[in-house]
């Protein structure tokens, strides 16, 4: 069972990174974990708790994302 706690909930805030840091992080996780085909950036990832930790740090961008 996953508990929410504050300590979580303010690790995803937009106060925490910056939106340079957010863009540099994002750029490495593809960068090491996919490719950019059709415009579009791919990750392969086998643990999905991460790619949604990535997904959170997408939408504090207001990018769009698919899981």
């Amino acid at each position: 069972m996953h508990i929410t706690t504050k300590k979580t909930q303010d690790f995803y805030s937009k106060e925490l990174f910056d939106e340079e840091y957010l863009i540099g992080l994002i750029s490495g996780f593809i960068d090491a974990e996919g490719n950019v085909g059709n415009g579009n950036p791919v990750v392969t990832q086998k643990d999905r708790k991460t790619l949604e930790i990535f997904e959170k740090f997408c939408k504090i961008l207001g990018m769009g994302t698919r899981l």
